[in-house]
């Protein structure tokens, strides 16, 4: 292929913007767009969650006592469990029919309007039937890479760069990108503690963390500037995970972060920039690596997203 292109780094802005969690809050989502513009950003990078989800519909069932799925909207992106339909039964007959549109007419629109891109880094509550259903940018030089590397490794399925809406992208574990000199690599994802009670396929996917496969890519990307991770590497854990959940998966959960250490070890980055704990971290230095987490939607702008210039090759970041 003879016209490869690079949609990422060829945005090259020297203002930008970490967001964390915003769990398909639309309203805080176009707020959050906005604040941004005021700071004269020009990307926004998502560090997850943000809310890939189809809607799901739940009736209450008086014989079972819960609530069951009983279809699918196309339009709304917001999330599709809370305090009422939390513990959705697995409905009869496996899943719905669905459509995708995730409900981004309105974040792009927002965007557009600001003259700003978003760079959206998977997280573990995602809908990732959704996600993959969007065709992957074929010319893209990374996904073509890819591909052809690791011929049917569920590529480009799994792995390939994917544009949503005209100024929102979704970027694969292992990405990597450059912008003034300074490289970035995504790689979202994370172990759901929660899982337990969530349904397959419509609540918890399976595709929600990194394969052997993409980690091993990953490590392979050479010393990389800025690793922008949906979790948090081991090393710079502030806060511990609440004890009441499944003592398996909160294991589990380890086991990921540890493996996510290793690729600190590999990429030996300056900055790594996580969300997913819902954490106000303000330079965490662990081992001369500097750690920032951001908070979920809701909270002050201040703490959900950190802006910064990319200035000789460096990113500088703003002060809070």
């Amino acid at each position: 292929m003879n016209n490869l292109v690079t949609p990422i780094s060829s945005l090259n802005p020297d203002k930008i913007a970490f967001a964390g969690d915003w769990h398909g809050d639309v309203p805080y989502a176009l707020k959050a767009i906005s604040w941004a513009a005021k700071k004269h950003v020009t990307v926004i990078v998502h560090v997850g969650d943000f809310g890939l989800w189809r809607r799901i519909y739940t009736k209450y069932d008086r014989y079972t006592g819960s609530r069951e799925p009983y279809g699918i909207g196309d339009y709304d992106s917001i999330q599709i469990w809370d305090k009422q339909n939390k513990y959705l039964s697995v409905p009869v007959g496996g899943k719905p029919p669905h459509q995708q549109r995730l409900g981004l007419l309105s974040i792009n629109t927002e965007l557009e309007k600001y003259g700003i891109d978003l760079i959206v880094i998977p997280g573990n509550h995602e809908d990732y039937i959704a996600l993959y259903d969007f065709p992957v940018v074929e010319e893209d030089y990374n996904t073509h890479t890819v591909a052809t590397e690791w011929d049917n490794l569920n590529a480009p399925y799994r792995w390939g760069l994917r544009q949503l809406r005209s100024r929102i992208f979704a970027v694969p574990f292992g990405y990597t990108w450059a912008w003034r000199g300074v490289r970035f690599i995504g790689f979202g994802g994370a172990v759901s503690i929660d899982k337990e009670y969530r349904v397959p396929d419509i609540t918890w996917f399976r595709e929600e963390a990194p394969q052997g496969e993409e980690f091993m890519y990953a490590e392979q990307q050479g010393d990389i500037d800025v690793l922008v991770t949906h979790d948090c590497p081991e090393r710079g854990i502030y806060l511990t995970e609440p004890s009441f959940f499944s003592k398996s998966l909160l294991e589990e959960a380890e086991s990921y972060r540890r493996r996510l250490d290793r690729l600190v070890t590999c990429l030996n980055p300056a900055t790594v920039i996580y969300g997913h704990h819902h954490e106000n971290v303000q330079d965490n230095r662990v081992g001369g690596v500097r750690f920032l987490g951001l908070q979920d939607s809701g909270k002050p702008y201040v703490q959900n997203m950190r802006t910064g210039k990319l200035v000789n090759r460096k990113l500088v970041l703003d002060e809070r």
